[in-house]
């Protein structure tokens, strides 16, 4: 695989058009979400892999696999991959592919010609994810719910799209280490008790929410479903296109989803690795 030039990540664009869920890739190639994109031949490629660094990357192709798909991919895991998440500071990495068999068998050869020679304990494995579009009716029924209960404090705040390890790799560009994405968070006695995110703005103004409650303690109270309705409103104000994403077993978060208003879309199969971090 061949990393593309900054310059040129616009022209890999039609790979990812007419599906939902690659928002985020979009936003890679039309450079609002920093990210790296790489294919299988410059001069006329038939496989293109959008990675938004420190979330995921995305894989598409001109119709179905290519036969010698498999063999790239392993290689651009082990080349490419491994020792970028490592640097990162990272210990996993997912690929979200097409719906597609000969993509699905390609992803699961190169994937699984990795072993624990490749990092510690490493492991494998793929799951299914649904992305989600929002009805907007349904929204706005559900919003007068939707309010912070006594005592708790609901801010808007902006948030670095890129972790600090990110932001000092010489692959990064300057000019988009610093930016930020919309957010909304609630707190609690000063501890912030859920976070909602955007990222991955498309031209067309979709992109994927990302929403955290991060202490046992405080789930099960609707706070997930709070910060994210302040941030889907602060989006719909702006024109934009709130979109969901949640895999097949997270059934709490697909119970938000319909809660906000959300209507289930495509499901794709999403390919991970993880392994066991180096000990600090």
């Amino acid at each position: 695989m061949t990393e593309l030039d900054r310059s040129a990540f616009r022209d890999a664009r039609p790979f990812f058009l007419g599906h939902r869920q690659y928002a985020p890739a979009l936003a890679v190639l039309e450079d609002t979400l920093p990210g790296r994109v790489f294919v299988d031949t410059p001069d006329e490629p038939r496989v293109v892999v959008a990675w938004a660094i420190t979330w995921w990357a995305y894989i598409e192709g001109r119709g179905s696999a290519p036969p010698d798909a498999a063999g790239r991919l392993s290689a651009f895991l082990r080349d490419v991959v491994l020792p970028g998440t490592r640097e990162l500071g990272m210990n996993w990495f997912e690929l979200y592919a097409p719906n597609d068999a000969d993509w699905m068998e390609a992803c699961e050869r190169a994937f699984g010609s990795l072993d624990e020679s490749d990092g510690p304990k490493l492991k494998t494995d793929r799951h299914l994810e649904t992305t989600y579009f929002l009805d907007e009716e349904r929204f706005e029924a559900a919003l007068p719910a939707l309010v912070p209960p006594t005592g708790v404090i609901l801010e808007h705040v902006e948030i670095p799209l890129l972790s600090r390890a990110a932001r000092e790799l010489p692959v990064i560009p300057p000019d988009v280490r610093d930016r930020t994405t919309p957010g909304f968070r609630l707190v609690i006695d000063e501890r912030v008790a859920a976070l909602c995110k955007a990222y991955g703005f498309a031209s067309d103004g979709s992109f994927m929410l990302a929403v955290d409650t991060y202490s046992e303690q405080d789930r099960g109270k609707g706070y997930a479903s709070i910060v994210s309705a302040a941030l889907i409103q602060h989006a719909l104000e702006r024109g934009m296109k709130p979109l969901w994403e949640t895999t097949e077993w997270n059934e709490p978060s697909q119970r938000v989803a319909a809660k906000l208003g959300f209507v289930p879309d495509e499901t794709y199969p999403v390919y991970g690795v993880v392994w066991e971090p180096p000990s600090t």
